[in-house]
């Protein structure tokens, strides 16, 4: 095992150093950084480029497109009744005449900007077209997490957010996979519009209504109506603090976002963007990130419906050799699945990688050995480096504040700020500042929440996102920043060490596979970390048994081995009983961990974990 990761970190026994070659020529914008000291400490860090923003809403792109270009594909889904990958492709012309008539018959059946349009279910053809249809009418959009209907036992989630926010109509693709949900769910007649319904939901409007409906006059005007403050989106917040806020998007902070990816990445408009992406909607990545991103660039988008988990990669796979992607937006769990591929297999990798402009990686960091394989798969079949790239946001920043737009050859930088938007960074130790956030691009706040609206912003109007950040290289500003960990998960040891949860979360899943799907940190005001282990499904082993333990105890030592500080190396460990549950809080609607809410409702194994007299089941590692 030793050897395997000792070749896969980039020791290139080869004598390969992909540092020595150049990027593709990629057409970026300058890095312009605008910074400023504070006595107390305290650095604003900006840009000089200024956002120009092109459009009073995104929907004047989609009819930009439609005379200019209205042959083009815009979106394509995989067809589901076919052998192999075949595409149900639409063009930007047709998308047009569809969101147009189902903008009419919102009108007709009273839709306004008071109560939001809620969707069910996953990405689709339906779903684009009526989240396009409300919001270029002034109809907010809140889309859900299908976690909350298909992963919950009990639906209090989903119940409480229809009561909550109180939508005038509910979409679902096909009714018979909600339909547990949806019977927990009252005065749907009339509300619930479905692409596919099932008994006892026949009385559902077919979707098919919606975008048959004759556009009139009324959707110009309310087109018109529609300005920058407009609210397009509702999104929800993880629950990673607390129970999921509805955050504002407005018109203004999508075309900041998508006028921002235009103007730092030009390359974008010298050729349309092709896209292979699974990125769900009712997130600001998928939502705010690659959709507009499509659309400001008049580019295709090609749903995914795979995903980058075991059970859904083959799929993904699939999809992305019948499309030649010019760029790729991902998590780097894909990325570790997707680059065995293309080197056990080089015609996939060369129909990867031939057209690609750039690679995107975010919601976590990529480890250097993944980034060095990708970089040889690039010069291997391009004969030189594709540039990877990261950025940093949240729901309420419509996904990334910072932003990755050149080269750099290393993992881990975040970029610099967009255009737009300013970075307050406050030092808290002599490398590490808590970052907010200002700008176009922010949020207004949450929806009928003003009192967490106020506690979301400082006094100089700084959203607080609670993360914390270096400089990459502390003296070369224009290097950008590098992520070191959420405030509201990490903690001290009694030592007064302080222990960044979120990276040695990731260190500890990848030094231990295939034996731990995820892993719960404690140790706060404790001597040592100690770790509630969750065991991965593809064990070779079963979780409680002396070959799974002795396994993952030798993992844990050869992890151990290779750690100094006592801020990263595990004292204690224990195999968790009872898994995780989405109902209780424990995981989030995006899969996440909810470490503090996990540490908190099993506080007595927590005690065991730590007791002077150790359990059985508790596994001690030397110091």
């Amino acid at each position: 095992m030793q050897s395997s990761e000792q070749h896969n970190a980039g020791t290139n026994p080869d004598g390969f150093d992909p540092k020595r070659s150049a990027f593709i020529p990629t057409r970026f914008a300058d890095r312009s950084p605008v910074v400023t000291h504070r006595d107390d400490g305290t650095i604003i860090l900006g840009n000089a480029i200024s956002p120009d923003l092109r459009a009073p809403q995104m929907g004047s792109f989609l009819r930009r497109y439609a005379d200019e270009t209205p042959g083009a594909i815009f979106l394509a889904e995989r067809r589901k009744d076919t052998d192999g990958v075949t595409w149900d492709c639409r063009t930007y012309g047709d998308i047009r005449r569809k969101v147009d008539a189902a903008s009419q018959w919102l009108i007709d059946h009273g839709a306004d900007r008071a109560r939001p349009i809620v969707i069910l279910s996953h990405n689709s053809l339906r779903h684009a077209i009526l989240q396009l249809a409300a919001m270029q009418i002034g109809v907010p959009v809140l889309a859900l997490s299908p976690a909350y209907s298909l992963a919950s036992k009990d639906h209090q989630k989903l119940i409480g957010l229809i009561e909550r926010f109180s939508p005038s109509h509910i979409f679902v693709e096909d009714t018979t996979p909600f339909a547990a949900a949806l019977r927990r769910l009252t005065d749907l007649e009339g509300r619930l519009v479905a692409g596919t319904a099932s008994a006892p939901f026949e009385f559902a409007v077919p979707f098919e209504t919606l975008t048959s409906a004759i556009a009139g006059p009324e959707v110009d005007a309310r087109f018109a109506a529609v300005s920058p403050d407009s609210v397009a989106r509702i999104l929800l917040t993880s629950g990673s603090t607390g129970d999921p806020k509805g955050v504002i998007v407005t018109q203004r902070m999508m075309l900041a976002v998508a006028e921002s990816f235009a103007t730092v990445w030009p390359f974008l408009l010298d050729r349309p963007p092709v896209m292979v992406d699974w990125l769900p909607w009712n997130h600001t990545a998928g939502a705010n990130g690659t959709f507009n991103l499509i659309l400001r660039a008049g580019g295709s988008l090609y749903i995914d419906d795979g995903k980058p988990t075991p059970a859904g990669i083959g799929r993904s796979v699939e999809n992305l050799r019948s499309v030649s992607p010019t760029l790729m937006f991902n998590v780097p769990s894909a990325y570790d699945a997707l680059i065995p591929q293309m080197e056990q297999d080089a015609e996939f990798a060369k129909h990867l990688l031939s057209g690609m402009d750039l690679l995107l990686y975010a919601a976590a960091g990529l480890p250097q050995n993944l980034w060095d394989r990708l970089e040889r798969l690039s010069i291997t079949m391009r004969g030189a480096r594709i540039p990877i790239v990261s950025s940093l946001g949240s729901t309420e920043t419509a996904s990334p504040a910072t932003l990755g737009w050149w080269g750099t050859g290393v993992s881990g930088s975040l970029g610099l700020p967009i255009p737009g938007i300013e970075a307050k960074l406050i030092k808290l130790n002599d490398t590490d500042m808590e970052v907010r956030f200002r700008g176009i691009g922010i949020t207004p706040g949450y929806w009928n929440q003003p009192e967490a609206t106020r506690e979301a912003f400082d006094e100089e109007g700084f959203l607080r996102i609670g993360d914390a950040v270096r400089f990459s290289d502390p003296q070369d500003i224009s290097a950008g920043l590098a992520y070191h960990g959420r405030l509201s998960e990490n903690f001290k040891l009694t030592t007064g060490t302080f222990v960044i949860v979120g990276l040695l979360r990731l260190d500890l899943i990848k030094a231990c596979e295939p034996y731990l799907q995820d892993v719960v940190i404690a140790g706060e005001s404790r001597n040592d970390i100690g770790l509630l282990i969750i065991p991965s499904p593809n064990a070779p082993a079963e979780p409680h048994s002396h070959d799974y333990r002795d396994a993952l105890r030798r993992t844990i030592d050869a992890y151990n081995a290779r750690e100094s500080g006592s801020s990263r190396r595990i004292a204690r460990a224990i195999v968790m009983t009872e898994l995780p549950d989405i109902d209780s809080g424990e995981i989030t609607d995006k899969g996440y961990l909810n470490q503090r809410r996990i540490i908190a409702r099993r506080a007595a194994l927590v005690e065991t974990l730590y007791a002077d007299g150790p359990h059985p089941s508790v596994m001690l590692f030397a110091h």
